[in-house]
């Protein structure tokens, strides 16, 4: 659990609340709740600690300097996705709880440094006062995600590597805080406009939903290797779309 959470909250990992390890087929394929890898964890290296030199007078801020680059590498999770049953979402915050009442950990992450006091309905209704929506559903999108690097990283490349799964019928969720040229992406890499759903209400229930754990946000302070590999075959599709399009090539810089 991330520090200065609530700590009257009871909190459980994805892969805690999903513990059967699944193939990423298998994930939407099969009806099992559990959870797969999607983008595997890497260790990222360098042969040294940079050196790091300064002006005269400024041996604080080198200091601070000398402590970002004295290591030598980090290991970044890999990124799973977790199936699960019954789960509510707040469409605001974008956090989940479960029936049992536990707060899934990645999808707090975000929503706690947007609102420390979780002034969520989630957390204080019964979860039978929800609609309830029956069909499957990704919840990939946390209330960040308006931010250009943190919808393609957070949001962007782990739809597309559950692309198969939309085409399986699982549809995308799409709160209100998601902006609109982020919509017009989606539809550009290929996902069908009925395939968004884009809920009104405060919170609703979800009776099967799969989570990605890119929704914690932590490629932006240690980035994935391998998902930063896939970013180019996700701007190849828009290219492609784009150029389907309108006639004439695209340059994604």
């Amino acid at each position: 659990m991330s520090e200065s959470f609530n700590s009257e909250l009871n909190y459980i990992t994805l892969q805690d609340a999903a513990p059967v390890v699944l193939t990423p087929h298998a994930l939407y394929d099969d009806d099992r709740v559990g959870h797969a890898v999607i983008v595997p964890g890497v260790v990222n290296k360098r042969d040294s600690a940079l050196t790091v030199s300064a002006a005269p007078g400024l041996s604080e801020e080198m200091i601070k300097l000398k402590k970002i680059f004295h290591e030598t590498g980090y290991t970044s999770e890999p990124i799973i996705a977790a199936r699960l049953r019954d789960v509510t979402i707040d469409l605001w915050l974008g956090i989940c709880i479960t029936t049992d009442g536990q707060l899934i950990d990645e999808t707090a992450t975000v929503g706690y440094q947007i609102d420390p006091s979780y002034s969520s309905p989630i957390l204080t209704q019964n979860a039978d006062t929800f609609a309830v929506f029956e069909e499957p559903i990704l919840h990939c999108f946390h209330r960040a995600i308006g931010a250009y690097g943190h919808f393609i990283f957070d949001g962007l490349i782990p739809i597309n590597q559950l692309h198969d799964a939309i085409r399986n019928g699982f549809r995308v969720l799409v709160p209100s805080y998601v902006p609109e040229w982020a919509v017009k992406i989606l539809l550009e890499i290929g996902i069908p406009e009925a395939s968004i759903y884009r809920p009104q209400a405060s919170a609703m229930r979800f009776k099967d939903v799969v989570i990605p754990s890119s929704i914690q946000s932590l490629s932006t302070f240690y980035p994935n290797a391998n998902l930063c590999n896939e970013a180019p075959r996700v701007c190849r599709r828009l290219i492609r779309s784009n150029y389907a399009a309108i006639g004439m090539k695209s340059i994604v810089a």
